[in-house]
């Protein structure tokens, strides 16, 4: 879609300039490179401009596009650094106004500038430093600092996420902004939520320029592939630089972006001021205590990603003057992703940057499903320096940092801030094994002792679930068992009392009966109703009339009751039962002996034969067996979060 509105000429060279939109203000000339300035009918040179380093990049002057159902046309590119590095701003026209495309680490963010928005003062920046214009950071809270809240309207609450200054290092194309090279610019970053995003300009005297927009996708884009440069996620430029202290090769493997370098031949650290400086020496040779287990420069694939490694860090914590230190490496991804492999004690967890605000609910942190608590927190130092990095890293550089765990998910969010900048990252926990098929070079170290997220081997809640689902399976095999038997009464009979003196028996023999359950239980149940004051053992036999086969018992009732104290009392049972089985069908008959103890008995007693009888005991004793497991799980668990929480604040 290219349109042009008027062409003018170039005030340098007087070559045409086309001019595409009516809003443009600002715009270079492609022959002479000069930077002109947009009057009525012509153009003022107001000076040169260099051609922009050349920064990995999906856009390129001209892109066409759409977001939220709007086209859009790339007009201009505005490069900048803020100190630490470069980053690209694109410039999309659309037909109700202007989109600001910030591409910085691998994060798009969409902007507009919105009007009628109450901005704060700049009276709440920080002091800048006189030589370097740098901000200073506030010490006392009459100043913003990074996490503070910032109200730009009722409800309107947002959380500033960095304070920092730019330096206009060159542009191309055509912008709705006066802005030459060397402009400083001065900014306050905002988050909310989960991805929406503003910042505060006061750049140009008078009330801040407010933008606001949120975190994208390129897909959010829909970016015409006829109108986009040739993106190849893969290609990441790397170069040879010469360390000014020992002469050694560093192999720069990201040379687009790479601020700062630790050489690995002699520990100097080694920085430039941005991607068009040559590195000069900040730090001089220093013995490396840490080496790190992945090499530089190895590339593996972890979580679907393809990763290089780029820079080792060592940082520690010292609390009650106990060092904890950790390893981290930094990692960039085909896409131009960042990520950090960290390792601790062995224990290893993969790491990408987040929005703080998209982890933060009130007090606590969401990490996607469940909550965290707290594990530790303190002020950590950079210890050591190897590889490069996208910023000015310096050994002895400290940033707070409170870290939060979810260990069923297996889950960590970590906060780190400095009083200009905030920052946060979501990690997963990452087993050994992983790392190593990555990058089979590694030599990874022991690991000792329980990960801050590391997955708990032992489940209480998973084996209480198993716990009860057996508990309902038994449960309904007892009662599917109960209903399914047949607990039929297969004989009755009743036998009149005998006179009989202690030691002595009485024989009956019940009438023959029938047994149809083949290989069944028979329950057989004899009760004395009127027994009392005296004991009355059953010795029985039950008889199959047609093998001959004879199954002897024993049973007995007792029963005893009395007045004492004047309360009535009474113990022991006027039934007996015992349990005979698995027996064959057949044709039956009892024999029974009454024997009583103790003195003479003489009262009648019934008999009642069941076959099929269902029984609860194997329940019950499987219900025993299984109940110690949850709570020996439970003591194992519990032991291992004692080992790993022993290791937090």
């Amino acid at each position: 879609m290219k349109v042009t509105v008027a062409v003018l000429s170039c005030g340098n060279c007087g070559a045409d300039v086309p001019i595409s939109s009516p809003g443009t203000v600002t715009v270079t000339c492609s022959h002479c490179g000069s930077l002109c300035l947009r009057k009525d009918v012509d153009l003022e040179a107001i000076g040169q401009v260099a051609l922009p380093t050349p920064l990995l990049s999906r856009f390129e002057l001209g892109s066409e596009g759409r977001f939220e159902d709007r086209p859009f046309v790339v007009r201009g590119q505005i490069q900048l650094d803020h100190g630490t590095g470069l980053w690209n701003e694109w410039v999309a026209e659309t037909d109700e106004g202007w989109l600001w495309i910030a591409e910085a680490q691998g994060e798009l963010h969409v902007y507009e500038e919105v009007t009628g928005v109450r901005a704060p003062g700049r009276e709440n920046l920080p002091d800048a430093d006189p030589d370097s214009g740098a901000f200073i950071p506030p010490r006392g809270n009459e100043r913003w600092a990074a996490g503070d809240r910032v109200d730009l309207g009722p409800g309107d609450d947002w959380t500033i996420r960095e304070i920092g200054r730019g330096t206009v290092v060159t542009f191309r194309g055509e912008l709705p902004v006066r802005m030459k090279p060397g402009d400083r610019t001065t900014y306050v970053d905002l988050v909310r939520g989960a991805g929406e995003v503003a910042t505060l300009d006061f750049t140009r005297p008078g009330d801040a320029e407010v933008l606001l927009g949120r975190f994208v996708g390129t897909d959010e884009l829909h970016l015409d592939p006829g109108t986009a440069p040739d993106y190849e996620p893969a290609r990441i430029r790397s170069e040879e630089v010469r360390c000014p202290n020992c002469g050694g090769t560093i192999e720069v493997q990201d040379a687009e972006r790479a601020i700062s370098l630790g050489c690995q031949h002699c520990g100097s650290l080694l920085q430039r001021e941005n991607q068009a400086a040559a590195y000069a020496a900040v730090r001089g040779e220093e013995r490396m205590k840490a080496r790190p287990s992945i090499p530089i420069g190895a590339v593996g694939d972890m979580g679907g990603e393809e990763l290089t490694v780029l820079g080792f860090l060592e940082r520690s914590v010292t609390s009650d003057g106990i060092r904890y230190p950790w390893r981290e490496y930094l990692t960039r991804s085909a896409e131009g992703r960042y990520r950090w492999l960290i390792e601790s004690d062995g224990h290893w967890t993969l790491a990408h940057p987040v929005p703080a605000t998209k982890l933060r609910k009130g007090k606590k942190v969401d990490v996607g499903g469940g909550r965290t608590r707290s594990f530790s927190s303190g002020e950590a130092v950079v210890d050591e320096v190897l590889g490069e990095f996208y910023w000015k890293v310096r050994v002895g550089e400290r940033v707070h940092t409170r870290d939060f765990v979810d260990t069923a998910l297996g889950r960590m969010a970590s906060f780190e801030s400095s009083p200009l900048e905030a920052s946060a990252s979501l990690a997963r926990h990452v087993e050994p094994g992983e790392v190593e098929d990555a990058f089979p070079t590694a030599k990874l170290p022991r690991r000792v002792g329980v990960g801050p997220v590391q997955p708990n081997p032992h489940s209480p809640r998973s084996t209480w679930k198993v716990f009860a689902l057996l508990f309902v399976l038994l449960t309904g095999s007892c009662v599917a068992t109960r209903v399914g038997a047949a607990n039929e009464v297969v004989h009755q009979s009743s036998f009149d009392a005998v006179a009989s003196a202690p030691d002595t028996e009485e024989v009956d023999f019940s009438e023959p009966f029938e047994i149809r359950a083949d290989g069944k239980n028979v329950r057989i149940t004899l009760r004395a109703p009127t027994l009392d004051g005296g004991y009355l053992a059953f010795l029985g036999a039950l008889i199959n009339e047609d093998t001959g086969e004879v199954r002897d018992f024993q049973s007995a009732a007792q029963y005893y009751s009395g007045v004492s104290g004047g309360e009535r009392w009474s113990e022991g049972n006027r039934r007996g039962r015992v349990l005979i089985g698995p027996i064959p069908s057949g044709r039956y008959r009892l024999r029974i002996a009454t024997r009583p103890y103790d003195r003479a008995v003489s009262v009648p007693y019934q008999v009642e034969v069941k076959s099929d009888v269902p029984r609860s005991l194997w329940f019950v004793l499987a219900l025993i067996a299984l109940l110690p497991f949850p709570f020996i799980v439970a003591a194992r668990a519990g032991a291992f979060e004692a080992r790993r929480w022993a290791n937090s604040d």
